[in-house]
């Protein structure tokens, strides 16, 4: 999560952290985006390590998608509050 291949990746990593964490922690804790983000991250690293393992991952970005993947979840969740 900490070693990026370029400075490219490493501020467009950031800049999206910002944008999609900042909007999430308006709705939740910053401990629950926290750890959302961190378990994204693992997981991430896990699945590539488990689909190819001659693959190396490097940088946030697995984290940057649980961000964007809970604030489409949070977008329907408030858009279609009956159903839940």
């Amino acid at each position: 999560m900490l070693v990026h291949s370029s400075p490219s990746h490493l501020w467009g990593n950031v800049v999206f952290q910002l944008i999609l964490g900042v909007i999430l922690e308006v709705t939740h804790h910053w401990k629950r985006v926290g750890a959302l983000y961190i378990a994204g991250v693992i997981g991430g690293s896990l699945a590539i390590t488990v689909l190819n393992p001659n693959t190396y991952g490097v940088g946030a970005s697995s984290g940057v998608y649980a961000l964007l993947t809970a604030h489409v979840a949070t977008i329907i969740m408030v858009t279609y509050p009956s159903t839940f």
